[in-house]
Order: C-alpha cells, then structure tokens, then sequence
C-alpha cells in the first residue's frame, strides 16, 4: 500500500492500489458518499472549506501529481465507477473518451 499526498489538498494522502482517502495528519481513512450517478465523492477540508471532491480524479490527480483540468477525463478502464485504484484509471481527453464509448458500442 503506497499513500501519495495529493496535490492540491495536501493534508490528504491517496492510496494508490484502492484509491482510498485518509487525513494524513489522523491517519483517519475517510469514508465516501455515493453519488446518485455511482461515483465516490469525498468532503475535504482546505483553508477552513468544505470541498466535495469524486474519488477517482482525487486518485488520478495524486497518481500524476498534479491537478487535472476541467478538460481531462478521468476514465475507468473497467466500467466500475467504485473501483479507483490508479491501474483501473485513465486520464483522457472527452473526445477520446467518447471514440473509445463509440468503438465498444459498435462491437
């Protein structure tokens, strides 16, 4: 198990085989809220804020180390929006995400 402090809220570290959360100060894992769409979604603390961040791009942002732009995809390569350890995710563009939707479609 490998935490990696994440880029921009670094009082938070992401484990890159499950994709979970902790508070590195507490070691405290967080628990995530399920989203209606079935994404994982995280409170986070920074300066004093509550910021709701999803899962899977906390995961990714701590696997590049840096934040993604509002134009990067996150993908999950194996259609399980809950599963975001770092193999299963794949920062994209959205029109290589959608390519990728329309050749599987197509099979």
């Amino acid at each position: 198990m490998a935490w990696k402090t994440h880029p921009t809220y670094t009082n938070y570290e992401v484990e890159s085989s499950s994709g979970k959360i902790r508070n590195k100060t507490t070691k405290r894992v967080l628990k995530p809220k399920i989203r209606w769409d079935g994404y994982k979604e995280y409170t986070l603390m920074k300066d004093g804020k509550k910021h709701y961040v999803k899962g899977h791009r906390a995961a990714a942002e701590a696997k590049t180390g840096k934040k993604l732009s509002s134009k990067q995809i996150v993908h999950h390569k194996n259609g399980n929006r809950a599963t975001n350890s770092s193999k299963n995710l794949n920062v994209t563009t959205r029109s290589e995400n959608n390519k990728s939707k329309n050749r599987k479609s197509k099979r």
